[in-house]
């Protein structure tokens, strides 16, 4: 089957709302363009549908703020329920409010794919999440760096305890002084372990700190969703 003319790109669909009677509004994750906001016709044919979870073949034309996608075929499905559709779902909303229509963001279309792949066959979520997470930043230009201590870049401690400041970084925290994350934890974040529930806790802390900046104080719906099974 021929492509439509235009541009062509591969993408997902991250969010859509209707626009009129036979039109719908589509939020799009390209592989070379990023962020795509376009206009879809719709009907009952494959090339006019876009669902979540999908991989696209997509066609659009305009260089306007919103496009006309023309052409939008699958070419491949990922198949999300319960904990890990939430998961998909909280993936989309991290996409949709940490970039912007038109920001191509360098690796973040293949890194999305990779963790759908995850998603669908993992029982353990919670790693796959926070590696795309630390990803985003890292695609963002705000790596966080868990084994060096800010300013200096000095090495982190295991048998320290360290506080996380935003756009900082961590900083070691006072002898005897209460809360903050133990270094070793830290440690093992670095290294992409979350073996243990203390890297886990202090992973979810620091990645979620440095994305609020982005995320804003709207709270993201995919959370509540996770909230609401326990």
């Amino acid at each position: 089957m021929m492509i439509a003319s235009g541009t062509k790109d591969r993408g997902v669909l991250l969010h859509k709302r209707p626009y009129s009677d036979s039109r719908t509004i589509v939020e799009l994750l390209t592989a070379r363009h990023g962020r795509v906001s376009g206009v879809l016709r719709q009907s009952a044919t494959a090339t006019s549908r876009a669902e979540l979870f999908v991989n696209y073949e997509l066609s659009w034309r305009g260089r306007n703020d919103l496009v006309n996608v023309s052409y939008c075929e699958p070419v491949s499905t990922y198949q999300l329920s319960g904990r890990s559709l939430f998961s998909g779902l909280y993936l989309n909303e991290l996409v949709m409010r940490t970039t912007r229509s038109k920001q191509f963001v360098a690796g973040l279309y293949e890194r999305y794919l990779n963790t759908l792949e995850t998603l669908q066959h993992e029982e353990d979520l919670e790693p796959p999440l926070r590696l795309f997470e630390r990803g985003l930043l890292e695609s963002l230009g705000l790596a966080v760096q868990f084994d060096r201590e800010m300013p200096q870049g000095d090495p982190i401690e295991p048998q320290l305890s360290y506080q996380f400041l935003p756009q900082q970084g961590f900083q070691r925290m006072p002898e005897n002084s209460s809360g903050g994350m133990k270094g070793s934890s830290l440690l093992a974040v670095a290294k992409n372990d979350y073996s243990s529930p203390a890297s886990r806790k202090a992973a979810k802390f620091v990645l979620r700190t440095a994305l609020q900046d982005y995320i804003g104080d709207k709270p993201l719906m995919s959370r509540a969703l996770f909230q609401s099974i326990g």
